[in-house]
């Protein structure tokens, strides 16, 4: 998670256009920058997920803050985010300050032979189960598993229940895919 904390100037919105330096304004240039630098093909996304600023409609904001969430599928990568992060953070557009908080919490989780291995052992006993084969989906990993294998443990994530939508209002779970899973698991 990178926190980018900018601050501009205050003034009134009205006769104060020219003084003002508005962080919400520079925060909508950060996240057109930050939106950019992901790249599907090479496991790279950036989410800009939290943006909070403003106190009042006829006032030129000076404070705003980003939350970003940075995830990458390959160790080398993780370098290359904190580059770009701290470039980004060091050019601002419109006059304003911007402090770059946190960093990248979790080590990159490339596909491994173990990981696939373990994988293989997940199926069969999905098969001895009666359950059949279960696709494994790439997620864009962001958990404890990442920490798992960065130590070299062989590791699977997202084994719970069957349901979609996840993180937004109609999130679900197939009630009947809890007991499937918990033998399985």
């Amino acid at each position: 998670r990178y926190i980018f904390d900018i601050s501009g100037r205050s003034a009134h919105a009205g006769e104060g256009q020219l003084a003002g330096r508005s962080a919400i304004l520079e925060a909508s240039v950060l996240i057109q920058r930050i939106d950019g630098l992901s790249d599907p093909a090479r496991g790279i996304s950036f989410n800009c997920g939290v943006i909070e600023g403003g106190t009042r409609a006829n006032v030129i904001p000076a404070h705003a803050s980003l939350q970003v969430d940075a995830r990458c599928d390959r160790a080398e990568d993780v370098s290359w985010i904190e580059t770009k992060m701290k470039e980004i953070a060091s050019q601002s557009v419109r006059g304003c300050m911007i402090e770059l908080k946190g960093g990248m919490g979790r080590p990159a989780w490339p596909e491994s032979f173990d990981s696939l291995q373990l994988y293989d052992i997940w199926l069969e006993a999905a098969d001895d189960l009666g359950l059949g084969a279960i696709e494994m989906v790439h997620a864009g990993g962001g958990s404890d598993a990442n920490v798992l294998h960065g130590v070299g443990v062989p590791v699977l994530d997202g084994l719970g229940p069957v349901g979609g939508e996840v993180h937004s209002q109609k999130e679900w779970v197939a009630l009947d895919s809890l007991p499937e899973r918990a033998a399985l698991n």
